[in-house]
């Protein structure tokens, strides 16, 4: 199975890649692409930290009505999953699959007598999103935030240990923000 790239935006921030699959089951197409998501996700033991992804199927249904057969396709995503780490990939992968066969199966049993034909592809969109950075070591705040008088983050990698509990920093003259250093927050108001 053959990922290919059919639509990137956001200066390549958002992607979709697109499998074809042309099979006659959910099941027989299982393994094989699960072993080709998790190739695609984890970027050949790269970094997949801040990666969002939905994976979803383009199945197409028969029905009869009155001695005309009816050709419908329809589009079945999983919930968006949210991976941190490598380990994460087939689990998630796993979960996706299984949304994905109960909204099926619910759509069969509920269709009013339409029957899977085919599964014709799979696509999976991704995104690479970054984690808010406060004010610590003049990183810059997001352009939405950069009005606001104080942000509050609680990784505060500038922080010094066993340093004053608030660091201050201030990158431009629109950005001030707070930096809260949890040991030392506990400890003040532990007295």
């Amino acid at each position: 199975m053959i990922f290919r790239t059919f639509n990137s935006s956001f200066r390549g921030a958002v992607q979709s890649w697109r499998a074809e699959i042309h099979s006659g089951d959910l099941e027989s197409i299982y393994d094989p692409s699960r072993t080709a998501l998790y190739d695609l996700l984890s970027r050949d033991g790269g970094p997949v930290l801040r990666l969002r992804f939905i994976i979803c199927f383009n199945i197409i249904f028969r029905k009869i009505v009155d001695e005309d057969v009816l050709e419908q396709s329809f589009y079945f995503c999983s919930d968006a999953a949210r991976l941190l780490a490598i380990s994460q990939i087939m689990p998630c992968i796993d979960r996706a699959f299984t949304k994905i066969q109960n909204t099926v199966d619910t759509f069969i049993h509920n269709g009013s007598g339409w029957i899977l034909h085919e599964v014709q592809y799979l696509d999976v969109h991704e995104g690479n999103f970054r984690e808010i950075a406060g004010g610590c070591l003049n990183a810059a705040l997001p352009s939405n935030l950069k009005n606001k008088h104080a942000l509050l983050s609680l990784h505060c990698s500038g922080s010094v240990p066993g340093g004053g509990v608030l660091n201050f920093a201030c990158s431009t003259a629109f950005q001030l923000a707070l930096c809260l250093d949890l040991p030392c927050a506990a400890l003040v108001h532990s007295h």
